[in-house]
């Protein structure tokens, strides 16, 4: 992502090969920083701590964002119920049966959630349901829904907006040895729970709404909707500077990720420290460590650059010739 990123904004291959490396080395120096100690545990990135364009980011969507934003946004009062307004292109009307699954759902749902988070059935009063349509690439065809709950009061500024979405398992699944599946198997119950394991292993502040259902056609996480969800503008990465900055972040991003994710979340899961073995597998390679990544980054960019070519092309009409109709 990091390579298609730097070719989209113009970069120079030098350019983006230093992006990439300035992220390698940053997850690396991460990593071996939280060797020892638990402070990964008690990291977190916000404004104070993050610097170039993406402290000004956080800074803004802080300043910006609120929840009578997003529920202005995406509902409206009809006329004293607050309704989602199917009159968005990115919503849409789901079925009677889809409504009354995910109603019938709702009691099975909050046995999902952790024991700090009290269930209380007034608080998940399902006041309306939509479906979520054109969620991103990353969800395309993946059947997800909107969840308008009652939140603390009968007020309507404070309402809760739960993201429904269906789990599939993993694409390294399909790849995983009989003993790997195996055990993976043995790890989780379903996909919904998967993912809230996962969710729950990787964050600091992670939202108490979250768990999982199931629906007549496999399961579903459920999370809340934050207020404050907003996309980073990576067209501004235009000059090498701005991107080494934020790649340099994005590498202490995810190396606090996965350092707080080992033994430290659940050692029946995960039995080692992952901070101390990466360590100490790149301890005096580092070098090796960021031609691997350039490697693998620059071949999965001019992968997906040619899938993309090659669904343009799908696109066109047979009636088309070559070089025509773009």
């Amino acid at each position: 992502s990091l390579a298609l990123v730097g070719r989209q904004n113009g970069l120079s291959a030098e350019e983006q090969n230093n992006g990439i490396d300035a992220f390698s080395e940053s997850y690396l120096d991460t990593m071996a920083s939280y060797r020892g100690n638990d402070r990964e545990l008690e990291t977190y990135f916000t404004k104070d701590n993050t610097y170039g364009k993406l402290d000004d980011f956080l800074e803004g969507v802080e300043a910006s964002e609120s929840r009578q934003k997003m529920l202005k946004k995406w509902t409206e009062l009809d006329p004293n119920q607050r309704r989602f307004n199917l009159s968005k292109v990115k919503l849409g009307k789901p079925t009677a049966s889809e409504r009354q699954d995910i109603e019938n759902a709702i009691a099975d749902y909050q046995k999902t959630l952790t024991k700090k988070f009290k269930y209380d059935k007034n608080y998940f009063r399902v006041k309306d349901i939509a479906q979520r349509l054109l969620a991103g690439t990353g969800s395309l065809g993946i059947p997800r829904y909107y969840l308008l709950i009652e939140g603390e009061t009968s007020s309507q500024d404070d309402d809760r907006i739960l993201d429904i979405k269906f789990q599939s398992s993993p694409t390294a699944y399909d790849y995983l040895s009989q003993q790997e599946r195996e055990k993976y198997d043995k790890n989780f119950n379903n996909e919904g729970q998967r993912h809230a394991l996962a969710y729950r292993a990787l964050t600091k502040h992670t939202d108490n709404h979250l768990g999982w259902m199931k629906l007549g056609d496999g399961y579903y996480s459920v999370r809340e909707r934050s207020p404050f969800k907003e996309t980073f503008d990576i067209t501004e990465l235009t000059k090498e500077k701005r991107f080494v900055k934020l790649a340099e972040q994005w590498g202490q991003v995810l190396a606090t990720a996965h350092a707080r994710a080992d033994k430290d979340f659940d050692a029946a899961l995960v039995p080692y420290s992952i901070d101390k073995q990466v360590d100490e597998l790149t301890d005096g390679r580092h070098k090796e460590f960021r031609q691997l990544v350039r490697e693998v980054a620059l071949t999965y960019a001019d992968q997906v650059e040619k899938d993309y070519g090659y669904f343009l092309e799908k696109l066109k009409p047979n009636s088309c010739s070559s070089g025509t109709c773009d």
